[in-house]
């Protein structure tokens, strides 16, 4: 019993614990560290390339944006003009009859 005492080992449960550190363990916590800090840097170079390649789309999907719009806006104007052009020969054609109904009234 004194010996356990005595000793840097403890018993328990039918484990034997000692209060030394090995090299081995050293080594492996060293190799743990290196590995989490490479895999953070690795982590974060992906997360800035995943920025830079959805910063880019979003610009590329802005211009298409653009261009679909100012082809829209063209569209209406092209058709807006057609429209006044149809309305102008409508009120033209309209006067037209106007003038025709007074002068047979007129008669």
């Amino acid at each position: 019993m004194s010996d356990h005492k005595q000793s840097s080992e403890y018993v328990v449960g039918g484990w034997h614990l000692r209060k030394e550190v090995t090299i081995s363990q050293i080594v492996t916590l060293a190799s743990l560290l290196v590995a989490g800090i490479w895999w953070s840097a690795t982590t974060d170079a992906r997360i800035e390339q995943n920025a830079a390649y959805s910063a880019a789309e979003d610009r590329r999907i802005e211009q298409k944006n653009d261009l679909i719009v100012n082809a829209m806006n063209g569209r209406f104007d092209r058709y807006q003009q057609t429209v006044k052009e149809a309305l102008g020969e409508i009120k033209g054609g309209i006067k037209d009859i106007n003038d025709k109904m007074d002068r047979k009234a007129d008669k």
